[in-house]
């Protein structure tokens, strides 16, 4: 098979690599995904590269030669370009450098539109890169008050289409936008009308950003209400925020309401979201401290204990839920019931968990260490506490969580 007679180099292979990562929709990273790759390849068209030579590709399996000219055009050609020579004409175009160029034009406001800037991201292929350039567009935008673009910027479908290796990188641009509109009013009240009901698997603003101690979201999130009253999970989760709003502020009148609207929907007979079971759960201890009814606490605690979503055989679906409902149960000082979940169904699977668990699992040692300590476990609290990691707050609970770890700074004297 004819060989290559320049050495490819690096940077164009793992540009390859991560485009043909993009197109099977998931990392590879063992034989079986190289296994499906050379299916899709095969299917696609109707070319064969072998499972070992694509194990070679990945650098999953070492070996001694370079690929072939035949290996790099079929698997160029199954990524939309003509060949492997196209490919790396491409990639000098979608350099960083390329990129940046984007940036000092914004900087220096050179006639830019809209529809340009779209059509820029639109041919880019997505990368870690591509969202962090992004993200320096949004903040100069914001500088800017370009009014125009942040009405419209989810029409950047490119960035926005969920992808299940890029979802974080999602999540940190969500984020970074929620911030700019709790910092500016004019961009809180462009939200409050455009960033819900979104072209997209999920409605990321509302769901993604759950910040109902800002205004506008609590605009936003009746907006999204309103327009949504016949899909019963995005009613659940209106009135589970509002009633976990209503709590925190002590408006008992506004919990009392929309924990009525809870109880007509019969939640218990319908299949829900783990998240949201931990929600409603949550909610009712909160009803139920509020009335002082210790026999319905111990029931709820027991369901929780029970519950599929703590014994989830996904860990990092396990550990976000019992962080979850850990924020309700120290609300309602149920500490004991805090290190049980925490020591029984967390501690053993801390070592396997994706980005986004691993940062609930950092949060959750905030109330299990605050939980040792009002049960008069000082040592082993201060030993949980030293592994916290301040930089490490979500945005959706900083607020709540800086909260219970600056009494536990000052309490454990540390």
């Amino acid at each position: 098979m004819a060989r290559l007679i320049q050495i490819p180099k690096e940077e164009h292979l793992e540009y390859l690599r991560m485009l043909m990562v993009n197109k099977y929709g998931k990392p590879i990273v063992n034989r079986l995904d190289c296994g499906n790759l050379e299916s899709q390849i095969l299917k696609f068209q109707n070319k064969r590269l072998s499972i070992d030579t694509l194990l070679r590709l990945f650098n999953i399996k070492k070996g001694k030669n370079l690929p072939s000219i035949y290996t790099l055009d079929t698997c160029s050609l199954f990524v939309g370009y003509k060949n492997w020579n196209d490919l790396i004409i491409n990639y000098q175009k979608q350099s960083l450098l390329y990129q940046k160029n984007i940036i000092f034009k914004l900087i220096n406001q050179d006639a830019f539109s809209f529809e340009n800037l779209l059509e820029q991201f639109e041919f880019m292929t997505i990368s870690n890169e591509t969202y962090e350039l992004f993200n320096q567009v949004i903040l100069i935008k914001s500088q800017q008050k370009d009014l125009t673009f942040f009405n419209n910027i989810f029409k950047f479908l490119n960035i926005f289409k969920f992808r299940e290796i890029y979802k974080f990188e999602i999540y940190h641009t969500i984020h970074l936008l929620g911030v700019l509109c709790q910092k500016n009013e004019w961009l809180g009240n462009i939200a409050i009308n455009h960033y819900y009901n979104l072209p997209y698997e999920e409605d990321y603003f509302v769901e993604w950003l759950v910040t109902p101690e800002h205004n506008y979201y609590i605009k936003l999130l009746e907006n999204y209400y309103q327009s949504n009253k016949k899909n019963i999970e995005k009613v659940m989760f209106y009135h589970l925020i509002i009633c976990t709003k209503a709590h925190i502020t002590y408006d008992y009148d506004l919990f009392d309401k929309h924990y009525k609207e809870l109880v007509t929907l019969n939640l218990e007979s319908k299949e829900i979201h783990h998240l949201l079971q931990m929600r409603w759960l949550g909610v009712q201890l909160l009803h139920h401290y509020k009335i002082n009814d210790l026999e319905k606490i111990n029931l709820i605690c027991r369901t929780i204990l029970k519950s599929n979503a703590v014994k989830s055989k996904d860990s990092g679906n396990r550990i976000s839920c019992i962080f979850m409902i850990s924020q309700y149960l120290h609300k309602v000082k149920e500490y004991e019931n805090i290190i049980k979940l925490f020591e029984e169904k967390s501690i053993k699977y801390s070592n396997i968990l994706g980005y986004w668990a691993d940062l609930n699992y950092n949060q959750l040692k905030v109330y299990y260490t605050n939980a040792l300590l009002k049960t008069n476990q000082k040592e082993k609290a201060i030993n949980y506490f030293k592994d916290i990691k301040t930089n490490r707050f979500d945005l959706n609970f900083k607020n709540e969580i800086e909260k219970v770890y600056n009494e536990l700074s000052i309490n454990l004297e540390y």
